[in-house]
């Protein structure tokens, strides 16, 4: 039963593939690094009388496979394109043209949006992360800050004490020499 099917199905998906491709003359590919697609659709255009913009649209229209979020502007490399014949050309009206440009303008801008709102978002996670980093940070500082405060009050009452006992020593000294000088004096 399956094979039966498939042999009913093959001959119309070929017939299908033909008429489908039956309105375009050849394939273009794979995409080198550094074309664009300006310059393949100044390649690929059956004549003068499509203009390159025209031959761009219809290009694009026929492999949205081949652009990043179907932007013009971003045709991937290594992929390749399906070129349509003069005939499937003509039939793109300028209304047609005028209408796929907005669209892609809109669909530009909403991408923006989004990428603006994502980065905006990842942003701030970013800056509250180096916050909370800093906040930490800035704690292990006036920590340490305060432990120096406090060895720094030791140090000074230190200080004070050995100041203390230089000025009795010094004042011991004194009386001494003149206790001594005194008896010599005497003797």
């Amino acid at each position: 039963m399956r094979h039966l099917l498939i042999y009913i199905l093959l001959p119309s998906l070929s017939l299908f593939s033909l008429l489908t491709l039956s309105s375009f003359a050849y394939q273009y590919g794979p995409v080198k690094p550094g074309e664009t697609l300006w310059s393949i659709a100044k390649k690929v255009r059956p004549n003068t009388s499509v203009s390159i913009t025209k031959m761009m649209q219809m290009i694009q229209k026929n492999n949205p496979h081949a652009f990043n979020n179907n932007s013009a502007s971003s045709l991937m490399e290594n992929t390749t394109l399906i070129i349509p014949t003069r005939t499937t050309t003509n039939q793109l009206k300028p209304e047609q043209l005028q209408l796929t440009r907005t669209e892609q303008r809109q669909q530009l801008l909403r991408q923006l949006a989004k990428n603006k709102q994502h980065v905006s978002t990842q942003n701030i996670t970013k800056l509250k992360e180096e916050l909370k980093l800093s906040k930490i940070r800035f704690k292990k500082i006036e920590d340490r800050n305060q432990e120096l405060l406090k060895k720094m009050q030791k140090l000074h009452l230190q200080l004070q004490k050995l100041q203390a006992k230089m000025l009795k020593a010094s004042e011991q000294r004194h009386s001494l020499n003149t206790h001594t000088t005194q008896n010599n004096s005497d003797s």
